[in-house]
């Protein structure tokens, strides 16, 4: 009896299923009008992003090979207009978002919940059947809240420990919102959430001089949506993916998880909206070096002289990543790398933004 009474505690203390269950009671009629106006700002952006990545090489080719995955009712590769399969168009939607480094994020969790989230919710409007717009932006909600407080446990630590937070959190952020598009129960959605969660993947060593770092959310935005389809079948998964202390989504991939992020004030103070948008196309991390390089330019034209003898300082989480570490000239390190707002100095800073430079580079690699 003591024994099933500290299974029973277990339970309802479990993060996995508290979260579960605030997914599942999730409704649009309690979300604060200021979290719905940034969700809406935060898909116009995403769409955005995907519309301008189907146009890069690494965009064409994702498009091509989700669609060599198979024809089906499911759901469409934005800017192209193919329909396929429910569970292939996150794949290329989620990829397309994250191709020019310039989706949404949110800073202390290190993800890119646009990425992730939408890509997983709109892959199942047609399966369902008769969505609204309510109920679509639903999902999208609660699969960035849940997604940001994932990421929140540790997402400087995954980097570190070489780790995409985004690509791992991500899955949360998807099977999230999948789970709430398919109003699974919410013993459902812990399945939904324990089968994502154990597809979580992502290396950060894919930034260097590799398409891939762009297919992580789309990947991980596919995990979510192959989590819900499945709990929805009866599928069991990982119930405690979150807080497992050997195997689990935190004691795995941080090595001091900050647990409490997970249920901190949950349905009072929304994470959605600490997310923000770049300005500029490269890691978050740079833009206040890239700010800093742009008014010295701008009130101190003699520096351009005499760019050479300085240099740019970067943030410790950037350093953590280790950017300047291989002599590589691909645009995607150009646009992780803590070395490159310098080029601003150089190039007039133009330079450092052109989408056909990067292609042109890509093409090469």
């Amino acid at each position: 009896m003591a024994k099933a009474q500290l299974k029973d505690t277990a339970a309802e203390n479990s993060p996995t299923r508290i979260l579960a269950e605030y997914i599942a009671g999730f409704a649009y009629k309690n979300i604060p009008q200021e979290v719905v106006s940034h969700i809406k700002f935060c898909l116009l952006d995403s769409l955005g992003c995907a519309l301008f990545g189907s146009t890069l090489p690494w965009g064409k080719i994702i498009t091509s090979f989700t669609k060599e995955l198979g024809k089906g009712k499911g759901a469409l590769i934005w800017g192209d207009g193919a329909e396929v399969p429910s569970t292939s168009a996150p794949l290329a939607n989620g990829t397309l978002i994250h191709s020019f480094e310039m989706d949404d994020l949110h800073r202390v969790g290190v993800i890119h919940p646009g990425s992730e989230a939408i890509p997983a919710a709109d892959a199942l409007v047609h399966h369902v059947g008769d969505v609204d717009g309510k109920r679509l932006l639903t999902a999208v909600a609660v699969g960035y809240e849940v997604g940001c407080r994932v990421g929140m446990t540790g997402g400087a630590a995954q980097l570190r420990r070489g780790f995409h937070p985004s690509a791992t959190s991500g899955t949360f952020a998807a099977g999230a919102a999948a789970a709430k598009m398919l109003r699974l129960s919410s013993a459902k959605t812990v399945h939904a959430l324990g089968i994502a969660g154990t597809q979580a993947a992502g290396l950060m060593a894919a930034q260097h001089a590799s398409m891939v770092k762009r297919m992580h959310p789309g990947r991980s935005a596919q995990a979510g949506v192959y989590g819900a389809l499945l709990a929805l079948k009866g599928f069991t998964g990982i119930e405690d993916i979150l807080e497992a202390p050997y195997g689990g989504f935190c004691s795995t991939f941080i090595d001091q998880p900050k647990m409490s992020h997970l249920t901190d004030r949950l349905g009072d103070r929304f994470e959605t909206l600490n997310v923000g948008f770049k300005p500029y196309p490269c890691c978050g991390s740079n833009h206040t070096s890239i700010d800093a390089l742009k008014k010295i330019l701008r009130d101190q034209p003699e520096v351009r002289a005499d760019h050479e003898r300085d240099q740019t300082p970067c943030r410790l989480a950037l350093r953590a990543q280790k950017h300047d570490h291989r002599a590589d000239e691909s645009s995607l390190l150009r646009r992780r790398s803590a070395s490159r707002p310098r080029l601003l100095r150089r190039s007039g800073y133009g330079k450092i933004h052109s989408p056909q430079r990067c292609s042109t580079d890509d093409q090469k690699n």
